[in-house]
């Protein structure tokens, strides 16, 4: 009988021991399963703040890791599935000079002020380089113009802005538009980490969601945002994104490049399925940086058609 008892004891402890165990094992396993869950994505990409968040089930994040170990400088990459919402992202929260990227938010608010009956297309912008440059504090030296004046319609600056990225259209509209316009703009769309300063900076990760958003026809409306994708894949500045890509693969999207800076941000149309693919790097080699992102935009395309 007490052995038995001393039996039943030894049963119970073992049994409770084991209890433990799986309760515990199944705690951390859906912890770490947490990490990966997207819902809404939205959300997780406006906030996430992981130095590499990966959920493709395919071999994505093994071109990406493989091509840019091939690069010299410092990358952030951001990739939404916009079939599947599945999402990758290598240092997404990592501040860079926007360069060119700031023209989204000016374009953005500049579909605000039209929407809104600010602003119309057939209006005239009108002012002086010199004017442009002491509004901008851009430095003689640095100056792509120092004397004239420059004039256009709305919609002229627009198209000139994004599909050359030419900097004087921007500073035009920038200065009817107003600062406090773009920078309400950027608040309101819970692009927290991009700042209209001197020089501008922006994120991967708000880069991704200013696309998604796009994407969705949420920014400011969804006339809008169809138009503001239609100007996008009018895009004149193709040796990254889409350099590698088939010809008939439409590509919206807007190029970046200061000093060191070099990146390429849009959404990729293909008939397996759209993705958002945001690349923004600090490189002492920006033409190597170029082709890196081109050949790095070719393997993720790859991936992406094959694994749908």
């Amino acid at each position: 009988m007490r052995t038995i008892k001393i039996f039943l004891f030894f049963f119970i402890c073992i049994s409770t021991i084991l209890a433990l165990i799986i309760f515990f094992l199944f705690a951390s396993t859906k912890e770490r399963g947490g990490d990966k869950i997207i819902s809404p994505i939205i959300n997780s990409v406006a906030k996430s703040s992981k130095e590499v968040l990966s959920i493709f089930t395919t071999g994505i994040d093994k071109r990406i890791i493989e091509s840019l170990s091939k690069s010299q400088g410092i990358y952030s990459v951001v990739v939404i599935d916009l079939k599947s919402n599945q999402t990758y992202s290598l240092n997404p929260d990592r501040t860079y000079e926007s360069a060119s990227l700031y023209k989204l938010w000016v374009m953005a608010a500049t579909y605000q002020a039209i929407s809104a009956g600010r602003l119309k297309r057939t209006d005239v912008l009108k002012d002086s380089i010199e004017n442009l440059n002491k509004s901008f504090s851009i430095a003689s030296e640095e100056a792509e113009l120092s004397t004239g004046s420059i004039e256009m319609t709305v919609e002229e600056a627009l198209e000139k802005m994004i599909i050359v990225s030419d900097n004087y259209s921007a500073l035009l509209l920038t200065k009817k538009i107003g600062l406090q316009n773009i920078n309400s703009f950027l608040k309101t769309e819970s692009l927290a980490h991009s700042k209209t300063s001197l020089p501008p900076v922006t994120t991967a990760s708000d880069i991704a969601l200013f696309y998604l958003k796009l994407y969705k026809h949420m920014i400011v409306d969804s006339k809008s945002s169809s138009e503001m994708i239609d100007l996008l894949k009018k895009q004149a500045i193709n040796d990254r994104i889409p350099k590698y890509l088939p010809s008939d693969i439409s590509v919206a999207h807007k190029t970046g490049e200061l000093d060191s800076v070099k990146h390429d941000a849009g959404i990729i149309f293909t008939p397996n399925g759209d993705y958002i693919l945001v690349m923004l790097s600090d490189t002492d080699n920006s033409t190597m940086a170029a082709e890196g992102m081109a050949l790095l935009s070719k393997e993720i395309y790859l991936e992406f058609t094959s694994s749908h």
